[in-house]
């Protein structure tokens, strides 16, 4: 498969930078040698069409904790490093997302909806169970991506913090009462969360 834009991540000849050099310049308000290309987010089942994988069965079931979960890397780094080099990206993305409190349904082919929200009030607040972000093994994972990227991509780490895990776990309508009703209830839970996974 020829790289359409005739370069190839500083391994081709013709490459004038490698991804994480254009994704600098662009950042630096540099000119790179071609527009970057990032993503941050790549459904699992295009992915494993594109890249020719097993067909998952995780996600043909419908299993969304294990076909899925958006609050987590949804690719080792090997399978992330696979997936950049078929679409030609200048980036790995690596997902560290605090975890919602809120009914979550799967839709074709494992697709993850989330539903009603399930804080709904200061002691559900208080309940909540978070994932500690200085978790060793957490912190583990994070950097085999890191050094997947090896200096040739870009390493992106995408995150969630404060108000929008909020709005999930309240939910759109709530949330939305509850800021004129129960301001305390949204602060309470907005607080919860960067404690958690600030960015």
């Amino acid at each position: 498969m020829m790289d359409p834009r005739g370069i190839r991540w500083g391994r081709h000849e013709e490459a004038a930078m490698t991804g994480q050099q254009r994704v600098l310049a662009a950042l630096r308000c540099e000119e790179p040698d071609c527009v970057p290309y990032c993503e941050i987010g790549i459904d699992p089942a295009m992915a494993a069409r594109l890249c020719g994988w097993d067909a998952t069965a995780d996600v043909e079931r419908g299993d969304i904790d294990e076909a899925f979960n958006i609050e987590e890397s949804p690719y080792t780094a090997e399978q992330a490093v696979a997936l950049a080099d078929h679409l030609y990206l200048d980036n790995l993305y690596y997902v560290m997302r605090a975890p919602v409190f809120t009914d979550k349904r799967a839709g074709k082919h494992g697709r993850l909806f989330y539903g009603d929200g399930r804080i709904a009030s200061v002691a559900d607040v208080e309940a909540m169970q978070l994932p500690d972000p200085h978790d060793p093994a957490a912190l583990a994972r994070a950097r085999e991506f890191l050094a997947a990227a090896a200096g040739e991509r870009a390493s992106f780490l995408i995150t969630r913090a404060g108000i929008f895990p909020t709005v999930l776990s309240l939910g759109w309508e709530p949330f939305s009462y509850a800021l004129y009703d129960d301001r305390e209830l949204v602060e309470r839970a907005a607080g919860r969360f960067p404690v958690s996974h600030g960015a």
